[in-house]
């Protein structure tokens, strides 16, 4: 019993290690899909007014740079923080983040675009968790709370959704900047020694 105890509580310590928090939620250091398990590299939170939409993630490969085109590999997750989230202004917004980060040139990507949109047809709740993860080799696979919804082809649509959070007109300027600022080094205490 006490050898369970030791283990729950050292799995306890690693869960926490291998998270930070952000908006009263935990934002993994790496995400759960073993083709995209790079760290974490900034995170923060759209905001509308006081009202916190959601928290996001940014994960590139190690020691790479954060780069919208289409040979570098990304990842962005979306955690919905608020209840007024629906399915309907979620899409409404993201659509409105394409207009703004093609600066409306979306005639050669319409049929990506309304795909990845059918993701947010079923309702959208509080806690809820969207991953998109770009492969060069693959294009972006859309999850949902860890389930795989489609796999979506095109270098430019990579790149007008990335551009949502990350491009030259993002959807939020503090948030893009978040996004970019590198976190510092989680910070483990040290046992004291023992004197002898």
């Amino acid at each position: 019993m006490r050898q369970f105890m030791m283990v729950m509580i050292l799995l306890a310590t690693l869960n926490v290690a291998h998270a930070r928090p952000i908006a009263d939620i935990e934002m993994p250091e790496q995400l759960p899909y073993p083709e995209s398990s790079w760290p974490l590299t900034g995170m923060g939170v759209r905001n509308k007014l006081i009202i916190k939409l959601y928290a996001a993630g940014l994960y590139v490969p190690q020691a790479a740079a954060v780069n919208l085109q289409p040979e570098y590999a990304k990842a962005i997750r979306l955690h919905i923080l608020s209840k007024m989230i629906t399915r309907d202004n979620l899409r409404d917004a993201i659509h409105e983040g394409f207009v703004k980060s093609t600066n409306n040139h979306l005639a050669s990507m319409q049929t990506q675009i309304k795909m990845f949109l059918s993701v947010f047809q079923d309702d959208v709740h509080q806690q809820d968790v969207f991953d998109l993860v770009y492969l060069p080799d693959q294009g972006v696979r859309v999850y949902k709370n860890q389930q795989l919804k489609m796999t979506l082809q095109g270098g430019a649509f990579q790149q007008a959704l990335f551009g949502i959070w990350l491009s030259d007109a993002p959807v939020q300027d503090s948030l893009k900047n978040e996004l970019l600022t590198p976190l510092p080094a989680i910070k483990t205490s040290a046992k004291p020694a023992v004197a002898k």
